[in-house]
């Protein structure tokens, strides 16, 4: 579990195919928040939860399975590619954004970018089954990053990123 607060932008090093699924070998920054990560902790990559399997300094690994590749953007990682790092939540951490799972439901597009007064407002078209779940004012989790819904309309939401 996670809270959609991202603790590092990391850098995809290596992408390996594997039958239907994929290694990524991921470049993290932030020594402080990931430098004791261990293999089969969980972390959040763009968003998604992943296994660490292999660790070194500087780096992790994880194997990504043909599932989540369908789900994620996850599977259009290509070395250099900048992704949203966080690591799983713990008890005794503070939850500023709101609980993510890292079990993604799908891929949405953004539609409109729109400033208003400073601030940005996102629009994300996205499949419409998914209506009855998205809500305003509800929680969402856009790459990893946890946001608010600012309105909804049948196959669209909008979030205000703020400066």
């Amino acid at each position: 579990m996670f809270t959609g607060i991202v603790k590092d932008i990391g850098t995809v090093e290596g992408v390996v195919r594997q039958g239907s699924g994929m290694r990524l070998k991921v470049r993290y920054t932030s020594q402080a928040e990931f430098g004791d990560l261990c293999i089969d902790e969980s972390v959040s990559i763009g968003g998604a939860c992943q296994t660490v399997v292999a660790v070194g300094p500087g780096w992790f690994e994880v194997d990504t399975v043909a599932e989540t590749l369908k789900k994620t953007t996850l599977g259009s990682f290509r070395p250099g590619a900048k992704v949203n790092l966080e690591r799983a939540v713990r008890p005794m951490d503070r939850l500023g954004g709101h609980f993510v799972l890292g079990h993604v439901d799908g891929v949405g597009r953004v539609s409109r970018i729109e400033e208003v007064g400073g601030s940005r407002m996102i629009s994300v078209a996205f499949d419409s089954r998914f209506d009855a779940w998205i809500v305003s004012a509800g929680s969402i989790a856009i790459d990893g990053v946890s946001l608010t819904v600012a309105s909804v309309e049948p196959g669209e939401f909008t979030v205000a990123i703020i400066p």
